[in-house]
């Protein structure tokens, strides 16, 4: 897996690049896609959980019968495709070009073309994904990031970048330790850190990092976090208690690590 393929200087080189570049208008619909089904979904459940107990109670005409905007049609219930998704702002489609491009030119920079480094690319491109997502919405899908904790496990039991057993470690100890953080901080103040999401997100990367490398990733986005915290009070666009979204720096920490670890 970790066997550099046999093609010339400039062909290592152009085709990672060309990647970036076609792989960047799907992460473009997919930051605007995932989210919106995600909070339709919501509002469809909502829906039906209101028209059951509407059916149940025989006082009908005192309960709320529907959701602005949400149909009890099922046909209706449909989810446009994705390539009729509108594309997110100027700034964002240029970011996600650039950042898809760079990660392109990164991996193949520390890996080589190789399946292992390709497997690490399309890591750092969901954790793009990811980022983008959580600064638009403040969401982390879970179908992005239980699949990349699966994918994790499996990419290090084939190609042994990471034992095994730490990768294991590193799933379990990722998503503990925030969750330990959380209901800690709940304890302590009654008012909720974080969101689940990032347990998640911080048990996948353990599951491709290791359990050595957590130290050093939850370290740099700790200070990461921080930094643009006080930077967004300093400049007086955020309070003391405004939430900010801890998945950015996160994902952007689990690049910077694997990236140092480089190939085996």
């Amino acid at each position: 897996m970790w066997e550099t393929w046999n093609l010339p200087v400039w062909a290592a080189w152009l085709l990672p690049l060309a990647a970036g570049l076609a792989i960047a208008p799907l992460l473009m619909r997919l930051a605007v896609w995932l989210p919106w089904r995600m909070q339709c979904e919501w509002a469809w459940m909502a829906q039906d959980w209101l028209s059951e107990q509407a059916a149940q109670d025989t006082r009908e005409e005192n309960m709320p019968q529907a959701c602005p905007g949400v149909t009890d049609d099922t046909e209706a219930r449909q989810m446009p495709p994705l390539a009729a998704v509108p594309l997110p702002s100027r700034a964002v489609c240029r970011l996600l070009w650039l950042a898809a491009v760079a990660l392109a030119g990164l991996c193949a920079w520390r890996f080589g073309l190789t399946w292992g480094g390709l497997a690490v690319l399309a890591c750092c491109w969901v954790l793009l994904l990811l980022a983008v997502i959580d600064a638009r919405e403040m969401l982390l899908p879970d179908s992005l990031t239980l699949p990349l904790l699966w994918a994790g496990l499996l990419f290090n039991l084939a190609s042994a970048w990471v034992p095994l057993p730490q990768v294991v470690l590193g799933a379990v100890a990722g998503y503990l330790c925030l969750w330990l953080l959380f209901h800690g901080f709940r304890l302590a103040t009654g008012r909720e850190g974080m969101g689940h999401g990032d347990f998640k997100l911080l048990a996948a990367l353990g599951a491709w990092v290791g359990l050595a490398a957590l130290p050093q990733l939850i370290l740099i986005a700790a200070v990461s976090g921080l930094a643009y915290g006080l930077w967004l009070v300093a400049v007086r666009r955020a309070g003391m208690r405004t939430a900010q979204p801890f998945g950015i720096h996160l994902a952007w920490a689990g690049v910077a690590v694997m990236l140092w670890m480089g190939a085996p």
